[in-house]
């Protein structure tokens, strides 16, 4: 199974709350440019998991206009503050086998570690692709980061 872990773009400045925060230009062409470097490495993910919060909905808005096919469901347990063993959970109920993920800040990395018992740093618009047979703690492989 595939698991892509994108942390959304660039966003504005904490204003009034959090999840009301949108992508700047910069964010957008982050996006974009690291969903076509996704596409150039032959990834084309079957459903798209994304957090509510807005920057995170207009990061999936960029990974649609690339993989129009793409099926999108947008959850709560992708939110910043999340549990990666409540999302882990959600995982194994999935029959999915070739997902994306679009969330946040600390748990883009939490989640990575988690599953790899690597600690990786996700900045903006990063994406990172596990592949594992279950989805356990340390069960997956890190194959890469962009």
């Amino acid at each position: 199974m595939k698991l892509l872990i994108m942390r959304h773009g660039e966003a504005t400045p904490l204003v009034d709350i959090d999840a009301n925060r949108a992508l700047t230009n910069r964010g957008h062409a982050e996006a974009r440019s690291a969903v076509e470097s996704v596409v150039e490495r032959g990834e084309r993910p079957q459903i798209l998991f994304v957090s509510p919060y807005l920057r995170a909905q207009q990061t999936a808005a960029e990974v649609q206009c690339l993989v129009p096919e793409i099926e999108l469901v947008t959850i709560d347990c992708l939110i910043p503050e999340a549990s990666p063993a409540d999302l882990i959970t959600f995982l194994e109920k999935s029959t999915e086998t070739n997902i994306i993920l679009v969330s946040h800040q600390p748990l883009v990395s939490l989640l990575i570690g988690y599953l790899t018992g690597q600690q990786i740093y996700m900045g903006t618009a990063s994406v990172a692709l596990i592949e594992s047979d279950i989805w356990a703690k340390q069960q997956g492989e890190l194959k890469w980061v962009i």
